[in-house]
C-alpha cells in the first residue's frame, strides 16, 4: 500500500493532463529542438522536418507520414508510432527500439548509433517532487497514531488493539474502489496510516516481550 499510494497519485497527475489533438495537419521544413508533450498527431503529413536534441513524452503519431526527416538526439518516454509510414527517414543517437513502431513501415530508412540499455518505458519527464510531498503529508498521520497507539496498547492490551487495528485497516481498504481524484488518496491514506500505525505497533512490543528473556 505504502508503494502504491505515491503510483497511483502518480497515475492522477498524468491522466489530469491535458493532451493536445493535431489532425490532418502538414509540416514541412521546420526543426523542433524543444520537448514535445502529450500531443496526438493523427493522419498527418511531416516532410523535410528534424526532430534535434529534444524529449518526445506521452507522444502517440498515428496514421502518419514521414518523408524525408530526421530524428537526432532524441530520447522518448511513452511515445509511439502507430500505422505510419516512414520514407527516407534518418534515426541518429535516438532510443527508438521496435516496440516504439506499432504496425510501420519502414522504406529506406537507417537507425545509427540506436541508444542501449533498458528498454523499460519510463516517465524520463516527469517531475516527482510534488508527489513525494503530497506522500509526505500523508505520513504525518503516523506521528498523532504513534501517541495514541502508545496509550491504547496498556488499556486495551497488546492483542486486541492489534487484532482491531488490522482489522480497520482491512475494512478501509474497500474504499479504494471510489478514490478518483488526489485529494480522495491524500486523505484515505492519512487515515489509513493512522489506523495501521498501532496495528504495527502492537506487532513490536508482543514481539519484544514474548521473546526470551535470558536471550
Amino acid at each position: 500500500m505504502s508503494i502504491w499510494f505515491p503510483e497511483y497519485i502518480k497515475k492522477l497527475h498524468i491522466d489530469q493532463s491535458k493532451t493536445d489533438e493535431e489532425y490532418n495537419r502538414t509540416i514541412q521544413d521546420v526543426q523542433f529542438n524543444v520537448t514535445m508533450e502529450n500531443i496526438h498527431f493523427q493522419h498527418s503529413y511531416f516532410q523535410n522536418v528534424q526532430f534535434q536534441s529534444m524529449i518526445l513524452s506521452h507522444c502517440l503519431f498515428e496514421g502518419c507520414i514521414f518523408v524525408n526527416c530526421t530524428f537526432s538526439d532524441v530520447r522518448s518516454s511513452k511515445t509511439f508510432f502507430r500505422n505510419s509510414e516512414f520514407l527516407d527517414v534518418l534515426f541518429v543517437d535516438t532510443d527508438f527500439h521496435d516496440y516504439r513502431f506499432q504496425n510501420c513501415s519502414l522504406y529506406d530508412s537507417s537507425f545509427f548509433s540506436t541508444k542501449a540499455g533498458c528498454t523499460l518505458d519510463f516517465d524520463i519527464s516527469f517531475d516527482l517532487q510534488p508527489i513525494f510531498l503530497e506522500n509526505l503529508l500523508a505520513q504525518l498521520a503516523i506521528i498523532p497514531g504513534n501517541i495514541m497507539s502508545s496509550y491504547v496498547l496498556d488499556q486495551l492490551g497488546r492483542v486486541k488493539t492489534m487484532g482491531t487495528s488490522l482489522f480497520l485497516t482491512s475494512l478501509s481498504a474497500f474504499f479504494i474502489w471510489f478514490l478518483e481524484s488526489k485529494a480522495a488518496v491524500i486523505g484515505f491514506e492519512t487515515v489509513f496510516n493512522f489506523i495501521s500505525i498501532s496495528g504495527w505497533n502492537g506487532v513490536d512490543v508482543i514481539t519484544t516481550e514474548t521473546y526470551p528473556a535470558h536471550l
